[in-house]
């Protein structure tokens, strides 16, 4: 998990608003126990992307 971090983290420097980036890294955040994090970054996908959910 923690080695997927660093070329998703590359992706999301290119292009932070891409839908999919943002649900792997919920998820990678959530596997790795980062709860918090995890709900931010989810919250903040829904606010880029409602319709989408």
């Amino acid at each position: 998990v923690s080695e997927a971090m660093e070329p998703l983290q590359l992706a999301l420097n290119v292009r932070g608003d891409d839908l999919h980036s943002l649900h792997l890294l919920t998820l990678l955040l959530s596997a790795q126990k980062h709860y918090q994090h995890a709900l931010d970054t989810l919250k903040l996908a829904i606010n880029q992307h409602p319709d989408n959910f």
